[in-house]
This record gives C-alpha cells, structure tokens and sequence, in this order.
C-alpha cells in the first residue's frame, strides 16, 4: 500500500504542476502515511490530493489502462470513480483528474455528476479486496482544457473580489 501511494502522490504532483503552468494555483499537501486504523479514518475524511487557491480540492486517480486526452475515445463505458468512501469526506472533490500512467493523457470528471453515479460491489484487481465503488459512464467525462476553463474562470472571478 505505501508504494501505490507513493506512486499516487507523484501523479498529484504531476497533476498540481500542470495546473500551475496553467495559471491555476495549487498546492499538493506532503505525502503522509497512516500508522493506525484511528488515522487511517481521519485520513479518508481529510485526505485532500489538490488543493486550490480557495480551499476547493481536486482528487488525482492515475490508471494503468491506456487512454488519450479525448473523452470520447475512453475504451471502457464505464469507470471507477472511487469508492463509497467518497461519501465520507468533509471536503468533497469538485473535480475528479484521472491520468494515463503510459502517456500522461488526463481526463476530468465534475462531480457535479454525482446524481448520476451508481455502486458497485467489485473486488479491487490490485489487492484483491472487495469493496464498493463509484461508477460513472464515461459519457460524464471532460477534456482537462474544459477543467482548467472552469477553474480559470472561477479564478479570475476571485481576483474581482480582493481589494486593492
């Protein structure tokens, strides 16, 4: 589990990177490790992949399947958003980024479409634990260009409200 989340944190690192050169401030909180199943609750409650200049945070999920940046050619109907854990956090994720570890491709996922997400008993091809996850039809995805539109936009608009 420590090597998959070290891995993982890179991918956000990559993620927070790519943003920042778009003109989206962010910061990737340090990679920390739960020692006890106490922390390891609190850290699925507070663990936060991105965050933004407001206080919104993004989720990085990085795939080993192939995938370009065009949501329309995603080879799988369907994807794992993540699982019911999602429910528990007290910052939810505005966005989702899922990253091609082959390529680098990106991809966005709103959750805004959360409604139309549904729960899957499915057992985690990685490990071998069966858990519950979230899936969404890939026609709910976005281009990275579309979410750093969005974000641009609700930047600027921030900038409008600081005082001089």
């Amino acid at each position: 589990m420590g090597k998959r989340m070290t891995i993982g944190h890179d991918w956000n690192e990559f993620v927070g990177e790519y943003l920042r050169t778009q003109g989206i401030p962010c910061k990737v909180p340090p990679l920390a490790f739960a020692k006890t199943q106490e922390e390891r609750e609190a850290f699925t409650r507070k663990d936060k992949d991105i965050i933004l200049w407001d206080g919104s945070v993004l989720e990085v999920k990085s795939q080993s399947r192939m995938f370009t940046n065009e949501p329309s050619n995603f080879p799988y109907e369907n994807l794992i958003v993540d699982t019911v854990d999602y429910f528990k956090k007290e910052i939810t994720p505005i966005a989702y980024v899922f990253v091609c570890q082959e390529n680098r491709a990106m991809l966005a996922l709103n959750t805004n479409t959360e409604a139309s997400w549904w729960r899957e008993r499915r057992t985690d091809g990685r490990d071998g634990v069966p858990d519950t996850f979230l899936i969404s039809s890939k026609a709910n995805l976005r281009t990275m260009a579309a979410l750093i539109a969005h974000l641009r936009g609700r930047y600027e608009a921030s900038l409008g409200n600081q005082q001089f």
